[in-house]
């Protein structure tokens, strides 16, 4: 998980403090995060208070504690994680706090929930939440009742009362699994990476995905395919020709998350890159979460906001502007494209824009290729492709970029083996010269959230197989219900959803039936800004 220091509690408290802290300090300035005096002394305060309960409890010799321990869905870090046979504790330090505030009680629940959803090693076992305000009153509380498995009510204790509390709450705890081994613990695997958005923040402020591969320990390729990109990049730049890399993967392997480190970590002057994607709203929600982060670093709105409008791009855009600019050179050398299987065909392209300002006249791939190929020497396209996934009409997959590439000997074409073969619609043709790249095919899913049954059991219950849903429903850790009533939906998911959770509902785009209820499915001339928002 890539916690910032963590050890078993016997080794904690022979480590000297300064080192701990030392640790802490140098581990955040590796992540470009400013080692504030506020920040030292919070992390001082905490290492003395936690060596001081320890050393009085000696049956937790054999625990583990981890420090700063990163939760990439919330975009966050655990201050502290105590790991005992029976429980694990979350603990929040508000250092210097008088009180308990409603955002440090939800961003305490936040991660321990986050931990039952997503961590495989804390799922079946109680995960009790204590937010420590170190000068905060003296609290009476209920203890809360340790049945087995989930995430407590939040418990609150300042720093004096500290000790008792987590003395009290140890001696209740008691798995309904049997103990488990604290050290293995923090090795389990956790199960999604972050959101698209929270992805995108995280590769544009390190560009890497090292933190979101150490999210995921099975998701070893997802680093090896970046690393591959990265190298047919430099070696296309250095022998100053032009290559085209295709990037497959079964959805929800990572391909966006190579391809946005693509983007945005060139690091070589004069060859910008540009991240183009058809979904607007995608482009609105992406410049916007980059455009904050810049702001709440002291950057300037307006500066970063034209900044954005090149890093991350309309595709449909991009493409008009230079076939109506024949002349025109992009400044980016290096061109990502999201979804690259669902350009448009040559027919497509043309009735589509027939009665348009910018009237094409060939496929979408080849139109890009030729707007790639207007620079003088090195130039790239990488092509993300969702394998696996619906081709719709008009939409021309592998194929139409291997006919394009067919006509254009000057591009290098990159790709797995598993993208070449006889289909003519999801393959590229094997008539067409490809250097092979094993590592540049993602075979293993690390979207899915919680429960990998779920789009199975939707599945099943579309398709009317009421026994497949039972048994799948049966099996799964999820409450699967089905129901005609919308406001008993509505009820029943807001009394589910815990304080940090929102709560959300998905419907078929023509899902027309919704329209009376005030749901509208279809939003096309919705303010990219307001979406953004």
């Amino acid at each position: 998980m890539g916690a910032w220091w963590s050890g078993s509690i016997t080794t904690f408290l022979r480590t000297d403090p300064g080192q701990i802290c030392e640790r802490l300090a140098h581990q955040a300035a590796k992540r470009r995060f400013q080692n504030e005096p506020a920040q030292l002394r919070a992390w001082a305060t905490q290492v003395d208070l936690l060596r001081e309960t320890l050393t009085a409890m000696p049956e937790a010799s054999g625990w583990q504690i981890i420090f700063e321990y990163p939760i990439p869905r919330l975009g966050g870090r655990i201050d502290t994680v105590l790991v005992s046979p029976d429980a694990v504790f979350v603990l929040e330090f508000k250092v210097g706090a008088r009180s308990f505030d409603a955002a440090s009680t939800a961003q305490t629940e936040g991660y321990a929930l986050d931990l039952q959803d997503f961590h495989a090693g804390s799922r079946r076992h109680p995960i009790i939440p204590i937010l420590i305000a170190t000068q905060g009153p003296a609290v009476s509380q209920t203890e809360p009742l340790l049945l087995g498995s989930g995430v407590t009510v939040v418990q609150y204790c300042n720093a004096a009362d500290f000790p008792d509390v987590l003395a009290r709450l140890c001696a209740r705890a008691a798995s309904s699994i049997g103990p488990m081994i604290p050290a293995d613990r923090e090795d389990a695997p956790y199960d999604p990476v972050p959101s698209i958005i929270e992805a995108a923040r995280l590769i544009y402020a390190t560009h890497s995905v090292a933190d979101i591969h150490t999210a995921r320990a099975d998701a070893t390729n997802l680093t090896r395919t970046s690393n591959c990109i990265a190298t047919c990049l430099n070696e296309a730049r250095q022998q100053n020709r032009k290559t085209i890399i295709f990037v497959s993967g079964i959805p929800g392997a990572g391909k966006t998350l190579c391809g946005l480190k693509a983007a945005f970590a060139t690091g070589h002057p004069g060859t910008e890159a540009t991240f183009l994607t058809a979904n607007p709203t995608l482009v609105a929600v992406l410049r916007e979460a980059l455009i904050r982060d810049a702001v709440a670093q002291g950057q300037k709105r307006k500066v970063v906001e034209h900044r954005m409008e090149s890093t991350i791009q309309s595709l449909t855009k991009f493409r008009d502007h230079y076939v109506s600019r024949l002349l025109e050179c992009p400044p980016e050398r290096i061109m990502v494209i999201d979804e690259a299987q669902r350009t448009w065909t040559a027919e497509q392209a043309i009735r589509k824009s027939r009665q348009r300002p910018v009237t094409l006249t060939q496929s979408e791939p080849a139109h890009l290729l030729d707007i790639m190929a207007r620079h003088d020497g090195f130039a790239a396209i990488v092509c993300l492709i969702g394998q696996g996934q619906e081709i719709h009409d008009g939409e021309g997959g592998l194929a139409c970029w291997g006919e394009a590439l067919l006509e254009r000997p000057v591009w290098c074409v990159q790709a797995a083996p598993d993208v070449i073969g006889s289909d003519t619609l999801t393959h590229l043709p094997s008539t067409l010269s490809v250097t092979t790249q094993r590592a540049l095919h993602l075979t293993v899913a690390i979207r899915s959230l919680r429960e990998e049954n779920t789009p199975r059991w939707v599945e099943a219950m579309l398709q009317g197989d009421i026994q497949s849903a039972a048994r799948i429903a049966q099996d799964s850790h999820l409450p699967f219900r089905l129901t005609r009533n919308l406001k008993d939906l509505r009820a029943g998911l807001r009394k589910r959803t815990r304080l940090t959770y929102r709560c959300g509902l998905v419907s078929s785009a023509t899902a027309k039936r919704l329209r009376p209820e005030g749901l509208g499915c279809e939003v096309p001339h919705m303010d990219s800004a307001a979406v953004a928002q």
